[in-house]
């Protein structure tokens, strides 16, 4: 046998003493995006609170008990959150709760001073849709079993099978629409399919000083992009200072917004890397069968923001089964929302004529479709040392990426881990070299110059837990603009 293993080379008795130790690895890899959030009027769902939306779950018709729609729905909530889900894998929505909204019920069975009821699980016009049947099964001798279906608009989507007494339908599990409760000792009996009624969103009032309660609970989560889906007119500065604070605090993300004055014209830009803005446009498919609204339009913006990799740009990105655009006009009416060339120029974060701009549209392509003129953000304020490149979204995605992945790679693995000296920071700087090889190989940074990838110092800070790292990096952008010259001859 051998000697054992070692740790100081202290043994006496001459032998093998062998350690093994797996190579190493970096402790960090390149993280995935698709998050997107945004407060909803809805007419189904906790109010109040977040839940999660997945697009699996939406465009698979299994999201009804969770916001009482599917992606087949034509309503203009349906297309709201289609639009985010269509590019973005995961939602964390908030439904703004309404003042005097109820829940749908329903008196199953009644006698003198008893009764089973059906309530729906949730407030909101949809629990109307719900209706609820008991019908016979089989007997067993002198029992008589039921079955207790639940339909949504007719169609069958929860079943309680075989009960035989009121405890064991008020006692059933969760089936996500209606919930039993019995006053007294009704006996159990059929009863042909009855709606649940009263159900009401009451009146849902969308502003940015209602959304506190959302900020508070979704500035604790992690999330890529949110939009408001509403004029936000004035308070775009609101948001600014709060998105600020986020990104300030560690939260790097991005909000969709649109703001405009009463007219619907559309105010200035907010000139901050965190703020994609609109300038108020949507679209609409063949025969107007969909319109996006300017307000499900924010949906988009911030469902493919969230949706891209950080090595992705939306810039011309094709807007599915999309034929024209439109916007609103000074009465509300939906009218043509697309651009001249000049006007869209001067509507983009273009380096023209100084037109500092920063508005995220859409325009019409040569073969009629629509797609995302430039992928960037309403920053426009460039400096020497803070310029155009922080107006490109792609890149913004890149840093914040680079942000989110060494911070979590230096809290699992070095804070409170690894002694403080040269040999515990030379560890630490190799395995941020090897992440950003890997960010090399996804086409996220390029090198500074044909030998170099980027360039590392590291040093003890003032404090003795205190690691400083000055690093020079070259972010990758994607080709946007051909000049090209033919020479004819």
């Amino acid at each position: 046998m051998s000697g054992g293993t070692w740790t100081t080379q202290d043994k006496v008795l001459p032998d093998a003493y062998i350690n093994f130790k797996g190579v190493s690895k970096p402790l960090a890899s390149v993280g995935t995006r698709g998050v997107v959030t945004a407060p909803l009027a809805l007419s189904w769902g906790p109010e109040g609170e977040l839940f999660e939306l997945t697009s699996e779950k939406f465009y698979g018709s299994t999201s009804l008990p969770i916001v009482g729609l599917t992606a087949y729905d034509t309503t203009e909530q349906a297309i709201r959150l289609r639009e985010a889900l269509k590019y973005s894998p995961k939602g964390l929505f908030y439904r703004i709760a309404g003042t005097g909204s109820a829940k749908a019920s329903k008196v199953l069975i009644s006698a003198t001073d008893v009764a089973l009821t059906a309530t729906a699980k949730y407030k909101g016009v949809f629990g109307n849709s719900i209706s609820v049947g008991i019908a016979v099964n089989r007997t067993v001798g002198e029992t008589v079993y039921y079955d207790v279906t639940v339909y949504v608009n007719g169609t069958a989507r929860a079943k309680l099978s075989n009960v035989s007494t009121i405890a064991q339908i008020t006692d059933s599990a969760d089936n996500g629409y209606v919930a039993f409760t019995a006053t007294g000792a009704p006996t159990l009996a059929a009863v042909s399919p009855v709606a649940l009624t009263g159900g009401s969103d009451g009146t849902v009032t969308e502003t940015v000083a209602g959304l506190a309660d959302y900020f508070t609970l979704i500035g604790k989560k992690k999330w890529n992009c949110m939009a408001i889906p509403f004029n936000v007119g004035s308070d775009l500065g609101t948001i600014k200072t709060k998105i600020k604070a986020w990104r300030d605090g560690g939260l790097k993300a991005q909000i969709a917004v649109w703001s405009a004055d009463e007219d619907n014209v559309a105010n200035a830009a907010a000139d901050y890397e965190g703020i994609i803005q609109t300038d108020g446009q949507g679209y609409a498919t063949a025969d107007d069968d969909i319109v996006v609204t300017p307000e499900a339009f924010l949906m988009a913006v911030a469902g493919m923001t969230a949706g891209a990799e950080a090595y992705e740009s939306n810039t011309c990105k094709t807007i599915d089964d999309a034929v024209r655009i439109v916007r609103y006009d000074s009465t509300g009416a939906l009218v043509d929302g697309s651009l001249e060339k000049e006007d869209l120029i001067n509507k983009l974060n273009a380096k023209v004529n100084g037109t500092k701009a920063g508005y995220f549209c859409l325009q019409m392509d040569d073969d009629d479709s629509v797609i995302v003129a430039k992928d960037i953000n309403s920053f426009s304020s460039f400096v020497s040392n803070y310029g155009y490149d922080f107006s490109k979204n792609r890149i913004i995605r890149e840093i914040d990426q680079t942000d989110a992945d060494i911070s979590s790679m230096w809290r699992k693995s070095y804070a409170g881990k690894i002694t403080n000296k040269s040999t515990g920071r030379d560890v630490f700087k190799g395995d941020v070299e090897e992440y950003f090889k890997e960010q090399e190989r996804l086409d996220i940074i390029e090198k500074i110059d044909d030998e170099t990838l980027v360039t590392l110092d590291i040093a003890q800070g003032t404090d003795k837990d205190a690691v400083v790292v000055g690093a020079f990096v070259k972010f990758c952008d994607s080709m946007e603009i051909l000049y090209l010259t033919v020479n004819c001859i």
